[in-house]
């Protein structure tokens, strides 16, 4: 998407939180979910874009053939801070935002 990725939020967080159970102590501490504290954790490493609003989070559609599905998430800056390789765009899927703005048929 936008020659770069989109990671779903909150399912990529607590993914990791489950593959990194060591998360949990630390997130009780501060009365958090594990997801959460790693959530906050990335949002502070500063690699992801703000919408125009200045809101972290952004709106993704999904338009397959039969349905349509909003996701939200965070769009990486450098999709290289994360993947080996930058990941090819996907043409199901498009910014809320952008798709709103395209010109009707």
């Amino acid at each position: 998407m936008d020659s770069t990725a989109f990671l779903v939020s909150p399912d990529i967080f607590k993914r990791y939180a489950l593959e990194h159970p060591a998360i949990e102590h630390e997130a009780k501490e501060r009365d958090l979910e594990a997801w959460q504290l790693v959530q906050r954790s990335f949002e502070k490493l500063k690699k992801h874009r703000k919408t125009p609003a200045g809101l972290n989070i952004w709106t993704c559609l999904v338009k397959g053939p039969r349905k349509s599905k909003q996701l939200r998430g965070y769009l990486l800056i450098e999709p290289t801070d994360v993947f080996s390789e930058v990941p090819y765009d996907n043409p199901v899927i498009s910014l809320a935002d952008l798709a709103d703005k395209e010109p009707s048929e």
